[in-house]
């Protein structure tokens, strides 16, 4: 197997543990646990520095075209939109519905253009 079919194998993994955590965490309810919480956030860090590590070497080399650029960007903002009110979710005991309604949205819209991103890089 290339690097490149690990790369991908191991952003789909990520994926799957990121979107079960946040799943049984929202239907868990707050108080978060800790360690549950913890792996959720790191796995989702770890495949968003291997999918920048690739887009990195593939922005060296010349060969992103500018709709490539654009579902980057897109993706990136989603992830700090998705960071962001995760954060405020995580840190207050309820926070405001519109709040998690955003985090949940926007997570789900991040996986599907980060996913998007993946497959135009890798590809």
């Amino acid at each position: 197997m290339g690097e490149t079919t690990v790369a991908a194998f191991g952003l789909a993994a990520a994926a799957v543990v990121v979107v079960s955590t946040g799943v049984f965490l929202t239907r868990a309810g707050g108080p978060f646990s800790t360690v549950l919480l913890n792996v959720h956030k790191l796995v989702d860090l770890a495949a968003v520095i291997v999918l920048g590590v690739f887009i990195s070497r593939a922005a060296r080399s010349g060969s992103l075209s500018g709709g490539q650029w654009m579902g980057i960007v897109l993706a990136g903002a989603l992830f700090v939109a998705s960071l962001v009110t995760g954060g405020v979710v995580s840190a207050k005991d309820s926070a405001p519905r519109w709040v998690v309604w955003t985090h949940r949205v926007g997570s789900w819209a991040f996986v599907l253009a980060a996913s998007w991103c993946a497959w135009l890089v890798l590809s």
